[in-house]
């Protein structure tokens, strides 16, 4: 079985998350620099806490390694505020093999398997 690192990401998708949401990538290439950029926006202009930048910097490596191990392609983090409160949320995007790489009318033709499901562009079966 072919894991997610093995095959190229898709990229024939989107998502729509409301404002204050951030992005880091799961790829080891560009992981580093998509915390680096998170880093950055959560500190700016304050210079003197070099300790808590190395050691969010360090926790959010650790979460994206294991993330982009079981099978994670991209990570989303809340950075919204409720007045003093950041609200807490993430979302995982990974990537889960088909099972059968055919459509299912495709695997049983003519004998009715199949007949009254639909995919629609969200994946999702009708």
């Amino acid at each position: 079985m072919t894991s997610p690192q093995e095959t190229a990401p898709p990229d024939d998708y989107r998502l729509l998350l409301p404002e204050g949401w951030f992005r880091i990538s799961l790829d080891p290439e560009q992981r580093d620099k998509s915390i680096d950029a998170l880093v950055q926006r959560q500190f700016h202009g304050i210079d003197n806490v070099p300790h808590l930048k190395e050691g969010l910097r360090k926790d959010l490596r650790r979460r994206a390694t294991k993330a982009y191990r079981s099978g994670g392609i991209e990570l989303y983090l809340s950075l919204q505020e409720v007045g003093p409160f950041t609200i807490p949320a993430s979302l995982l995007v990974t990537l889960a093999p088909l099972r059968h790489p055919e459509a299912p009318a495709a695997r049983n033709p003519g004998t009715g398997a199949g007949q009254g499901w639909r995919g629609d562009s969200y994946g999702s079966c009708r």
